[in-house]
């Protein structure tokens, strides 16, 4: 008997945060959940040094570098902006090394060339780690759409399109 386990994570519209944590800290604590064992990193490579790379990572694929040692915040507390603590959420997703993504308007808050390199980081995800990523973006352009394999669209007037390549 196969058992087959499939980890499935979802990204809400609003970003919960523990918000006297620090963007570091916060990725850092998602990366400690999910780095993999001995034998899912390179040869000697530690746990420490893996957690590190993958960081360092994330924080320059969504262009948040400069935010490693900032609150994340919330409502109360003081912190990075609305469009930074969206990409925090996203790295946490992408930390996760989930089977399949689901990511709830995840472009809000961010500027188009933000939301261009997300779309582009999400295909490299599927293209290099094979996860499955569904994404629903309430503010569509061509731009948004071209690095993406299928998608599909519903219009206000229900007519839904669905694009394959």
């Amino acid at each position: 008997m196969i058992t087959l386990i499939i980890r499935l994570i979802h990204n809400e519209l609003d970003d919960i945060h523990i918000a006297t944590l620090t963007v570091s800290q916060t990725l850092n604590f998602a990366l400690s959940l999910k780095t993999p064992g001995p034998n899912g990193r390179l040869p000697g490579i530690s746990r420490k040094e893996f957690q590190s790379t993958v960081l360092n990572t994330l924080l320059r694929m969504l262009n948040i570098s400069h935010t490693a040692n900032t609150l994340v915040g919330d409502e109360f507390v003081r912190g990075v902006s609305g469009g930074e603590r969206k990409r925090v959420s996203i790295a946490e997703m992408m930390a996760t090394r989930a089977h399949v993504l689901c990511f709830d308007n995840s472009t809000r808050g961010l500027d188009a060339s933000t939301a261009l390199d997300f779309v582009k980081s999400l295909r490299i995800m599927t293209d290099v780690l094979g996860q499955t990523v569904f994404v629903t973006l309430y503010v569509h352009t061509v731009a948004l759409s071209m690095p993406m394999l299928t998608y599909l669209i519903q219009l206000p007037s229900r007519r839904v399109y669905l694009r394959a390549f």
